[in-house]
């Protein structure tokens, strides 16, 4: 019975997790809206408008390997120079 209390803490303790608001690193990328932060949620950088995106643009908000925080793992992702629309 103990080993299930501590099981029922931990685990809601995870639910309770939120990682820091994600936010882009240049002017030339985005992010999809809905973007959740709670523990488990996964969220997608784009590109703007005349840029290309090149790589894995996903975000997870994860567990750290001591299991008692959370943070966005990232792939890498860029958006590459201005393509031209007709």
């Amino acid at each position: 019975i103990i080993e299930d209390v501590h099981f029922i803490y931990k685990f809601s303790f995870l639910l309770a997790k939120h990682c820091e608001k994600l936010t882009t690193k240049l002017e030339s990328q985005t992010l999809s809206v809905p973007c959740f932060t709670s523990f488990g949620s996964t969220c997608y950088f784009g590109c703007r408008r005349g840029f290309v995106l090149y790589g894995d643009r996903q975000a997870n908000c994860s567990l750290n390997s001591k299991g008692d925080s959370v943070f966005w793992k990232t792939g890498h992702f860029f958006c590459q120079g201005k393509v031209f629309i007709c």
